[in-house]
C-alpha cells in the first residue's frame, strides 16, 4: 500500500526557528532540496557538538488562513548518516495558529530515529501557521531536510490574507523603535514622524507574498542588485514583476512581524542591530534577533 502523505500541500511562504546552525537556517526546510547529493536542511547542530539544543521549534507561514489543514510529513536528513546522532526528531508536537500569537496543539507523539519520512495527521482545522516542536532528537539537536503541510482527505482553501488592497502602514523596528523610512532610493530608519516617507502600502501578490510600496515616492521595497548575501542592501525601486520585490510577512508570538524576501530567503533587518537614527536597512538569515522584527501599525 502507498504510504500516507499530505495529498493537498500548501506551500509555505517563509519559516523561522528558535535556533539555527551556520547557514542552515529555517528556510532550508522548505526550499524543496531534499534529494540525495542535492540536499539542504534546517539544523540546530551545537557548537561544540555535544551542546544539547532540544527542544527547538520551526514555524511555517502559509501566506494566509487556509481551511482543512490536517497533516504533515517530516523528512529527516538523508546524507552522511550514522543512525545514532543525525538530528532525527524522536518526540514532537504539532501546533496551529490563525494569527501567529495564539496556538493550539493538534498532534504529538514519537518517531523512530531513522531516515524514513514521517507522517502525522489530525482533525482538520483552519490555520495560517504551523509549528513543529522537536522535544527530543538523536544527538540532542535537530535536522529537518524537508517538511510538507496541508490536507489529506480534503483540499485546503484560502480563506483570507492578513494584508492587501493597498492599506497603509508604518513599520517600526522592534530593537530601535525607529520607523522604516526612504530617502531617495535608500531605505533606513528614523524617528517616527520625522519624515513623510514612512508610510507603506502593502499589496498582495495573491500567492502568499506582498509588495511593499513607499507611498511618498512610489517605489517598492526590494533587495538591491539581486543580492543573496548576508548584509546585502535594501532599497526602493520602480515597480517590477520580480521576486526581489516580493516579501513574506510572518507574525510572531510577540505580535511583531518578520519580513522575508522571496528572492534571497533572507529577512529585513537594521544593519548590525544599530539603534542610530539614519542606520541602513539590510538583509540577513533569520537569527531570532530583535532588529529582525517589525511592528506593523495601520495608519
Amino acid at each position: 500500500a502507498q504510504p500516507l502523505r499530505v495529498e493537498y500541500p500548501v506551500v509555505p511562504a517563509s519559516a523561522i526557528a528558535t535556533r539555527s546552525y551556520g547557514d542552515e537556517g529555517p528556510m532550508r526546510a522548505i526550499d524543496g532540496y531534499s534529494d540525495n547529493r542535492n540536499e539542504t536542511c534546517w539544523s540546530t547542530w551545537g557548537d561544540p557538538f555535544s551542546l544539547p539544543t532540544t527542544p527547538e521549534s520551526l514555524v511555517l507561514d502559509l501566506g494566509g488562513v487556509w481551511s482543512n489543514i490536517s497533516s504533515a510529513t517530516y523528512l529527516p536528513k538523508q546524507w552522511r548518516r550514522d543512525d545514532r546522532t543525525d538530528g532525527d526528531i524522536t518526540s514532537f508536537t504539532i501546533s496551529l495558529s490563525v494569527d501567529g500569537t495564539t496556538w493550539t496543539d493538534v498532534a504529538s507523539g514519537t518517531w523512530a530515529p531513522d531516515q524514513s519520512a514521517k507522517f502525522v495527521e489530525w482533525t482538520a482545522r483552519d490555520a495560517a501557521y504551523v509549528r513543529l516542536t522537536a522535544k527530543a532528537a538523536t544527538g540532542d539537536y535537530v535536522n529537518v531536510s524537508g517538511i510538507a503541510v496541508g490536507g489529506r482527505r480534503a483540499k485546503p482553501a484560502l480563506l483570507s490574507r492578513p494584508y492587501g488592497g493597498g492599506a497603509r502602514y508604518r513599520l517600526d523596528n522592534v530593537n530601535s523603535a525607529l520607523a522604516l523610512t526612504t530617502d531617495g532610493s535608500r531605505v533606513l530608519q528614523r524617528a517616527a514622524g520625522a519624515s513623510s516617507a514612512q508610510t507603506w502600502a502593502i499589496e498582495s501578490t495573491d500567492d502568499g507574498f506582498y509588495k511593499i510600496k513607499d507611498v511618498a515616492g512610489g517605489g517598492y521595497l526590494q533587495v538591491t542588485n539581486r543580492n543573496r548575501d548576508n548584509g546585502g542592501g535594501i532599497s526602493v525601486g520602480a515597480a517590477a514583476d520580480q521576486f526581489t520585490q516580493h516579501w513574506a510577512i510572518l507574525r510572531t508570538d510577540t505580535g511583531a512581524s518578520v519580513l522575508t524576501n522571496r528572492f534571497s530567503s533572507l529577512v529585513l533587518e537594521v544593519a548590525a542591530g544599530s539603534t542610530a537614527d539614519g542606520a541602513n536597512a539590510a538583509q540577513r538569515m533569520w537569527g531570532s534577533r530583535p532588529e529582525q522584527r517589525w511592528t506593523i501599525t495601520a495608519l
